[in-house]
């Protein structure tokens, strides 16, 4: 009989102690090398509702570590330690389907377990590759190396746009490549070819009459690059030719022989016919019997369409001049 109790005593003490035990592991942990003290406070790790909390009484998440004083997970093979966190950056998954990392002093990149900066994330938002220290006019300062864009598309490997007045591209020592050609200066676009006519006259050298107004017929060209001037038809013109719509003209007359008597000598660049327009020159100098009269006319850039003519015309308000020396050019604008 009474082996019989003994027989059923021990095996039911053994049952509660597993069933404490069991109550107890299931709600909290706690371990401490031999040497130390005890814990007295926060249990080292708690469960509740399938959370576990590491130093976090009521862990409210599936893993919540708390530590004051620097929040870090690592990760050690005895030789490389790898942390997680600390007291001034972590990891965060707030935003649906997003994740996000987070610092107050701004975040460092490393791709070979050193110390240095690959790449920096600073305060203001600006981006560093291959430097700590970012430029804060710039999103993006690069040292080291350069920038590589390739594009497979129909859209340009790269795009470059200011709108606030700075240029949108600066190069600095080292010039730019296009096209497999390097320019340290950027070269300016070649000046169009000149266009126009320069005609003047020649024995037998044109008379100014007495009292009248003289249009001047040039004989000769130095030089016509467009069929502006005619030595045949109408020699006293100049055309504005095809796909030209402003033109610059000058005009100069010198008198071989002094005057008889005072007066003056009137000069005038016409358009189309007509004195006294617009787009005309003109100019009035004195006459003395002292001196032989030389003289300059110069026009603005003027407005024409093509078939618009021009012609020098002269006023002699004294007996008439002979030995008339004269130039008559147009200088194509665009």
């Amino acid at each position: 009989m009474k082996n019989s109790i003994k027989n059923t005593y021990f095996p039911l003490v053994g049952v509660g102690i597993l069933l404490i035990g069991s109550v107890v592991v299931g709600t909290v942990f706690a371990w401490t090398n031999p040497s130390d003290n005890p814990p007295v406070a926060t249990p080292v790790i708690t469960t509740t509702n399938g959370n576990i909390g590491i130093a976090k009484a009521t862990p409210a998440y599936s893993l919540d570590i708390y530590n004051a004083s620097d929040p870090r997970v690592r990760i050690s093979n005895g030789t490389y330690n790898y942390f997680l966190g600390n007291a001034n950056a972590f990891l965060s998954g707030a935003l649906t389907n997003s994740f996000g990392i987070s610092s107050s002093n701004g975040i460092t990149f490393s791709g070979n377990n050193t110390t240095g900066s690959h790449m920096t994330l600073a305060t203001d938002g600006s981006v560093g590759i291959g430097t700590a220290s970012t430029d804060t006019n710039y999103k993006l300062t690069i040292s080291g190396k350069g920038v590589k864009a390739e594009s497979a598309n129909t859209q340009p490997a790269g795009y470059f746009n200011n709108t606030g007045g700075g240029p949108a591209i600066t190069a600095g020592t080292g010039g730019i490549t296009l096209g497999g050609v390097n320019q340290i200066a950027w070269p300016m676009p070649a000046p169009a070819a000149f266009r126009g006519a320069l005609v003047y006259t020649s024995s037998p050298w044109p008379t100014l009459g007495a009292a009248t107004f003289t249009t001047i017929p040039y004989a000769y060209e130095k030089y016509d690059t467009d069929a502006i001037h005619n030595t045949v038809t109408n020699p006293a013109r100049l055309t504005v030719p095809a796909g030209v719509s402003r033109v610059r003209l000058v005009f100069k007359l010198a008198v071989g022989s002094n005057p008889t008597s005072a007066g003056s000598l009137s000069v005038q660049i016409k358009k189309n016919g007509t004195t006294n327009n617009t787009d005309s020159a003109e100019a009035t100098f004195p006459l003395a019997t002292t001196y032989r009269p030389s003289v300059m006319v110069s026009s603005p850039v003027t407005n024409v369409i093509p078939g618009d003519y021009f012609e020098a015309v002269v006023y002699n308000s004294t007996a008439a001049l002979t030995g008339v020396v004269s130039w008559f050019g147009m200088e194509v604008i665009e």
